[in-house]
């Protein structure tokens, strides 16, 4: 005579199965490498967390920023900004060791090897003086900006450019010291 196996025992182990293997995952989930891959076969992951990571190769984050042997950032880049306007905005002073150059490589300031600002008929020229001060640019060359400094003691400051190849400053106050006028110029 055969046995007839009951629907409630194998139900019964069926679901002790599927508990035993859902524990099983919870419990050997997933846990990040403590060693490189045997026989370096699979690259390690980047994982999220506070501490440093490095990467050899190419690394893209979400579109916004891909580097490979250079950074190459996709979108505009603030430097001191949070919302840039240009390809690279900058707020503050920037330092460069190097010549920086338009696109087409002829317009250069700076470096070793490119034209200075003088180079390229840009003065840059400063003058003290007392409670007013006017300053003017060379022969053939115009005011693109200017502006002055003193001692806070000096007073309200009046700084404007006075012609196209003059600044002016003056001082409200009689101040010791005096200001200084600054004046860029460029090729008319």
């Amino acid at each position: 005579m055969k046995k007839q196996v009951s629907y409630k025992i194998v139900s019964l182990v069926f679901g002790i199965m599927v508990i035993c293997f859902a524990a099983a995952f919870y419990a050997f989930g997933w846990t990040g490498p403590t060693a490189s891959p045997p026989n370096l076969n699979v690259d390690p992951p980047i994982n999220v967390g506070g501490t440093g990571q490095y990467k050899s190769g190419a690394l893209g984050i979400g579109g916004a920023f891909r580097a490979y042997s250079n950074a190459i950032i996709d979108g505009n880049v603030g430097i001191g900004t949070p919302s840039p306007s240009q390809k690279l905005d900058v707020s503050g002073n920037i330092v460069a060791s190097g010549t920086i150059c338009d696109s087409g490589g002829t317009n250069c300031i700076g470096g070793g090897t490119g034209p200075t600002l003088t180079a390229l008929g840009w003065e840059r020229k400063s003058l003290a003086g007392g409670n007013t001060v006017t300053i003017s640019c060379s022969a053939g060359k115009r005011v693109i900006g200017g502006g002055c400094n003193a001692a806070a003691a000096c007073g309200m400051m009046a700084s404007f450019p006075q012609t196209n190849t003059t600044w002016y400053c003056s001082t409200t106050a009689s101040c010791g010291a005096g200001i200084t006028a600054y004046i860029i110029c460029a090729n008319q």
